[in-house]
């Protein structure tokens, strides 16, 4: 796994860029990619040309939660990145809805109009039915009160019954599945706790989310299990989500205990491109996270940055949806507060030094043309699976880094 594609910024935000004797230049915030020889007379004159884009700025205070309801679940998935199950600790309501008004009265001081609420983390949110209801029910009081825009958004394992997928596609935006393909795989990637088969409830969930004309997208982690993604393009096209997201699995949580590991990355973005192409065709999107050009962002996760952050299931405060627990390795670093009597103790040192972690800062980034569609991608994978692991500033060698690098450069070559 090593990367043959050369980039070098030659003007601010303006990247030449050099793949096997092929050559292209970009400028993301010009909305301009020049392929082939037209490049090398582009490249003389497009730092004089206006940009259409203005360089993403951190905001201040965080307008997004992440709310982690609870670590229970129905499922015992083969490769769980925070490996759920561990407790049955639910998120005390009163610390849920003093979550949702902090954000409120953020973006109301920053003169945001909008927020968004999230529910994800550990475990499966529906089995904290009362607290994920009644959260969502505040959160649509306080947007009508506040005139503000609000986005919900439900991440769920799919075993839900019909009243409870009713309510979800009747009160929140958008519901992202988890949902791995066929029988043969969805059943070993992700079976019920105690071994049992898990496809026949998820597809009917899927099923239902479809008859309801809900938002909703699927995301499927990619083991040689499940590796022709051209088929799990195909299978999951039935059932007409707003879009795919496609990710390898990561070496972390339940892996560690499990030994199951992620497709090769090299075979990974080949299959990729294909199923990219064939989606396309469908007029089905397939994401893979960092490599959307469509948009330029100031950080690769809300989480930190001082843009979002997590409320654990025990009232702690994250800004990684990975790290839940005091006890864990990386705690230190993203673990920076707690709700204590439905008020927010924050370590503020610990704050500002997670919003130095900027994609500017970091100097392996400065020349890749991608930085401002990953932002240096996920700082847990950096930190947990990259060289130099202590250093959050030292050079991206995780495999997710070199799947973007080589996306985009498809993507933009195409």
């Amino acid at each position: 796994m090593k990367s043959n594609i050369i980039s070098k910024e030659i003007a601010p935000n303006i990247y030449w860029v050099e793949k096997e004797n092929k050559s292209l230049l970009y400028a993301p915030f010009k909305s301009s990619v020049v392929v082939g020889s037209r490049a090398w007379i582009v490249r003389k004159i497009i730092r004089f040309l206006a940009d259409t884009h203005n360089k993403p700025s951190v905001i201040s205070l965080p307008t997004t939660v992440t709310l982690d309801i609870t670590h229970k679940c129905p499922l015992e998935c083969v490769y769980c990145s925070v490996d759920s199950g561990k407790d049955d600790e639910v998120l005390k309501l009163d610390t849920s809805l003093a979550a949702i008004n902090f954000i409120f009265e953020n973006a109301k001081t920053l003169a945001i109009r909008s927020v968004g609420v999230v529910f994800g983390g550990g475990g499966e949110p529906s089995l904290g039915w009362e607290v994920l209801t009644r959260s969502v029910e505040h959160a649509i009081n306080k947007s009508k009160e506040s005139d503000m825009d609000l986005q919900i958004m439900v991440a769920t394992g799919g075993i839900l019954n019909s009243s409870k997928i009713k309510w979800l596609v009747d009160h929140v935006t958008h519901i992202a599945l988890s949902f791995d393909g066929p029988e043969e795989v969805q059943d070993v990637h992700r079976p019920l706790r105690g071994g049992k088969k898990s496809f026949a409830q998820v597809v009917q969930t899927a099923r239902s989310l479809q008859e309801l004309k809900a938002n909703f997208s699927i995301r499927a982690a990619i083991s040689d299990l499940n590796s022709n993604l051209v088929e799990l393009v195909d299978f999951f096209s039935q059932f007409n989500p707003a879009f795919l997201n496609f990710q390898p699995v990561v070496v972390c949580g339940r892996c560690h205990t499990t030994g199951w590991r992620g497709l090769n990355p090299d075979r990974f973005i080949e299959e990729f491109k294909k199923a990219r192409q064939f989606a396309d065709e469908k007029g089905l999107p397939l994401i893979f996270p960092g490599t959307r050009i469509d948009r330029i962002i100031p950080e690769a996760c809300h989480a930190y940055n001082g843009t979002g952050f997590v409320v654990t299931s025990r009232g702690l405060v994250s800004s990684c949806e990975r790290v839940l627990f005091k006890d864990e390795q990386l705690a230190n670093l993203f673990i920076y507060g707690e709700y204590y009597n439905g008020k927010l103790q924050v370590d503020n040192e610990k704050l500002e030094k997670l919003k130095t972690l900027r994609v500017e800062k970091i100097p392996y980034c400065i020349n890749c043309f991608c930085r401002w569609h990953c932002c240096g991608g996920c700082l847990n994978d950096h930190l947990s699976q990259s060289e130099n692991q202590n250093n959050p500033f030292s050079p991206r060698t995780n495999a997710m880094c070199y799947i973007t690098r080589e996306i985009v450069w498809y993507v933009l070559s195409k």
